[in-house]
């Protein structure tokens, strides 16, 4: 009942837009005369016919009309008075239309015809389009991150990772300046709608000025401007506490603080918080160093032991019982006209508890094995970060920069894990992540069309993780990476004419030393890789095609004890792309290798969760890789809409192939080498429009993906597996010209796995609906209800139910909030593969309301 109930409002709010009147406010003079009564005609614009008719008094009048116009001719006219007409184009439907002109008597001259045009809410120059974010903001929007969503081109997923035209932004900048880095997420969740003017989404970015022009590298990256353009602070103050109605105080402490001068630039924040919310998406980040050549894997060294636990497709604010405190500076100091300084500094400490169970259904050699795991988790955490950035500018042409990154972890994870029923475990893991990089770099701008760039880079990365078991010593381990990676680089670009070229070389030499002691077994495991990469890119631009080739000239040398290879790759990659006004077409071709991963270098067993071994026979020979993509963007500024398509087919023809081994304790991995092939296919597309006419924002996204892979399940035979996923989600955002709006996700998901012997299926339907009522300027009311169906087929549900009541006085807003009413305690769903079905289950946060302010300054 629920259910239907909030299915039909959403359904009746959707129309009930035609019921909504705008509001003209006419003020009509007249220069002389004795008229009293004014007739005014609605016309249609294109065709002249008479849509509607009133009849008004000379001076202020409003009137709320039947119909609602995005544009109107008004026929204004009064006995022997000279009628005007005045056209109205764009019309913005959530203000007041105002109407002043004058009447003049017949035998005086008179304008005949008045055309009132809005300004475009975005402006193109060059790279860059400027849009306007109160266009874009509609009712409940707070935070920028809101705005952006509903801005053509731009996607902000669930995570808040924000890409523009498709392609991932490099960094949110500070009226031009960049000072967060790609901790850009700090500032999209943080910064209020209010302060912002507008918002830039710039093509071919980079962050060394030096390339401006010549680099067409297709990067991305936005520019907020604020409202203000002189030296300020802004920020904001959050503090919210309340309980849980039992035994559990809760609190919600959020405060951030902007400078803005000529001299410097700062954004700091501080949360504090246990009602779920998590600020360390930095940590995951390591460095952004501008070397894509180098994977984010190769930096870090790998954790092999991990608590599992299991994340629900879920908002974090129902599920993560969390006690974080987190501090982030950030700040950028012009020292003088030539040198700058960066520093970018986060601290984040956190403490969750999670209780779950897992039910696991194994189908093996026709046989059924049932699995039932149950874990009582405690994990603690605290990171430190320090990136200091020195830059000195030589001359106008030359620059020379150092940069150091440095990241500190301690993770400890307390586990109570029972196995079927029987406590086999009580165990304590405890993690320390050492990370530090430093870069220096030199750079000249040889003339307008021609740049140099020589690098050089140091890492150093150090993870031992010790587990201690206290109810078996035998299932005690050590295990530790330690890895060291030094890269120089040389890079020459420019262009002439039409064609963009570049030339480039790399030395990159990494060595990996494993150790892992347990009762068992023993690792001592020394990994070498040494390569020299000369790659070239060619990229020319006739009218309204362009056509890129790269190509990339390795050369080997691995080793791994004594185990040696050494061997030469051409590595090519093909883009074509076609733009005709707002169209791109693209194409894209990769043929690549890569080499043997850090968790496969060492042989003997090791435990890696409370149930899994795991173990590899380590080999050196590369992995082929090949991938064709196809794609298709269409970006309607005027009309705000967008399309995306892409299709894109991945073909691995050798790699680490997993043989599986399940009893009712234990699990065993072993990666092995075959040259065998597995393909993904992946198909998405989105279509987002701007419904003048409903008021109403629309964005359709749907994806699919179809995987090929094998594998061995306790020692059968190799298993051709596959699986498919198709999910499609719809949502739906209003802006009426009323006291009530909506805003409506629906997601639907459907998974299916299959091999020669079984088939699973999973189908999941979720609907997030927010209702925002507009009381008055001072009064406002949001109502949150999130239904979950994990598994159709069962038809069980989870309603989520959500009140705020906010009064706003002057800068401050009063808030008064309550969480999970219907009071969910546990959340369970589904999900399966190639050999099991599974189900997991999560406690949640209990209901809990608060109370608290805002303050904007």
């Amino acid at each position: 009942m629920n259910k239907i109930f909030f299915y039909s409002l959403t359904v009746g709010l959707f129309f009930l837009n035609y019921s909504f009147s705008q509001t003209f406010s006419f003020k009509i003079k007249k220069d002389r005369g004795n008229g009293q009564y004014i007739n005014v005609i609605f016309k249609d614009v294109q065709t002249n016919k008479i849509i509607e008719y009133t009849r008004i008094k000379f001076g202020e009048t409003k009137y709320k009309t039947k119909n609602i116009f995005q544009s109107v001719i008004l026929e204004i006219s009064s006995t022997n008075y000279k009628s005007v007409n005045v056209t109205l184009q764009n019309i913005d439907l959530n203000e007041e239309v105002l109407i002043d002109q004058m009447l003049f008597l017949k035998d005086e001259k008179v304008i005949e015809e008045v055309v009132v045009k809005k300004s475009l809410p975005f402006k193109v120059k060059k790279d860059t389009v400027s849009f306007d974010v109160k266009h874009y903001t509609t009712a409940g929007d707070k935070k920028i991150e809101d705005v952006l969503k509903k801005m053509p081109g731009i996607e902000v997923d669930d995570k808040g990772v924000i890409s523009y035209k498709g392609v991932k932004i490099e960094t949110i900048n500070l009226d031009g300046d960049n000072i967060l880095g790609d901790n850009y997420k700090i500032a999209s969740k943080n910064i209020n709608v209010e302060m912002i003017d507008k918002v830039e989404a710039i093509e071919n970015f980079s962050l060394n000025p030096l390339l401006k022009g010549i680099d067409k590298n297709g990067k991305t990256a936005l520019n907020l401007q604020f409202k203000k353009n002189k030296n300020q602070w802004i920020g904001e103050l959050s503090n919210l506490i309340g309980s849980s109605f039992k035994d559990k105080e809760h609190y919600y402490s959020n405060n951030y603080i902007i400078q803005l001068s000529s001299k410097s630039k700062s954004f700091s924040t501080l949360n504090l918080n246990n009602i779920g919310r998590t600020d360390d998406s930095f940590k995951y980040n390591i460095l952004k160093s501008g070397i894509e050549y180098i994977e984010n894997k190769d930096l870090k060294s790998t954790k092999l032991f991990e608590s599992k636990i299991f994340s629900p497709n879920i908002d974090p604010l129902r599920y993560n019982n969390n006690c974080q405190y987190y501090f982030s500076y950030n700040n950028l100091f012009k020292l003088t006209k030539k040198t700058n300084l960066k520093i970018n500094l986060d601290f984040l400490n956190d403490k969750i508890n999670s209780i779950q169970f897992n039910s696991q259904l194994v189908f093996s050699n026709n046989a059924n094995l049932e699995l039932k795991d149950q874990n009582t988790a405690l994990n603690k955490i605290s990171i430190f970060r320090f990136n200091p950035e020195f830059t000195y500018r030589i001359s106008n042409n030359m620059n020379i920069e150092f940069y150091s990154n440095n990241l500190f972890e301690k993770e400890k994870n307390s586990n109570n894990f029972i196995k079927n029923n029987n406590l086999l475990s009580n165990n304590n893991v405890k993690t320390s992540n050492n990370f530090t990089s430093n870069k220096v770099s030199w750079s000249i701008k040889l003339d307008n069309f021609n740049f140099l760039q020589i690098n050089a880079y140091h890492f150093l990365n150090d993870t031992p993780q010790y587990l201690h078991n206290y109810l078996d010593e035998t299932k005690n381990q050590l295990s530790e990476y330690n890895k060291k990676l030094q890269v120089y680089d040389f890079l020459f670009l420019g262009k002439k004419n039409k064609l963009n070229y570049s030339f480039f070389v790399i030395y990159n030499r990494k060595k990996v030393f494993y150790k892992s002691v347990n009762n068992d077994f023993i690792n001592h495991s020394n990994f070498n890789n040494e390569n020299f990469n000369t790659e070239i890119n060619l990229k020319y631009e006739l009218k309204k095609i362009q056509f890129s080739y790269n190509s990339i000239f390795s050369n080997y040398y691995l080793k791994i004890d004594e185990k040696k290879n050494n061997f030469f790759r051409y590595q090519p990659k093909i883009r074509v792309e076609y733009k005709n006004n707002s169209n791109k077409y693209y194409f894209n071709y990769e043929n690549t290798i890569s080499t043997i991963s850090d968790e496969n270098i060492f042989e003997n067993r090791i435990i890696q969760t409370n149930r899994i071994y795991y173990s590899n026979e380590p080999n050196l020979d590369f992995q082929k890789n090949e991938k064709y993509t196809f794609g298709f963007i269409k970006l309607n500024l005027s009309n705000e809409k967008s399309y995306n398509f892409l299709v894109s087919h991945f073909v691995n023809r050798s790699f680490f192939m997993q043989k599986l081994y399940i009893d009712a304790y234990f699990t065993e991995i072993k990666n092995v080498f075959y040259n065998l092939k597995k393909e993904t296919t992946n198909f998405s597309f989105r279509y987002s429009d701007y419904i003048k006419t409903l008021s109403l924002r629309t964005e359709l996204v749907t994806s699919f993906a179809y995987n090929k892979y094998p594998n061995i399940l306790n020692n059968s035979d190799i298993r051709n597996n596959s699986n498919y996923n198709c999910n499609l989600t719809l949502k739906l955002t209003s802006g009426f010209i009323s006291k009530i709006n909506f805003q409506e996700k629906v997601f639907f998901d459907y998974f299916k796995s299959e091999n020669e012997s079984l088939e699973n299926k999973l189908t999941t339907l979720k609907n997030d609906l927010l209702l925002f009522v507009n009381i008055n300027s001072n009064n406002k009311i949001k109502v949150t209800n999130n239904t979950f169906i994990p598994n159709l087929h069962n038809y069980k549900s989870y309603n989520f139910l959500d009140f705020e009541y906010k009064y706003i006085y002057k800068k401050a807003e009063f808030y008064f909030i309550m969480n999970n009413i219907l009071n969910q305690k546990f959340w369970s769903t589904e999900y399966n593969d190639d050999y099991s079905v599974s189900i997991a289950t999560t406690n949640l946060i209990n209901r809990y309301a608060l109370i608290g302010f805002d303050y904007n300054f």
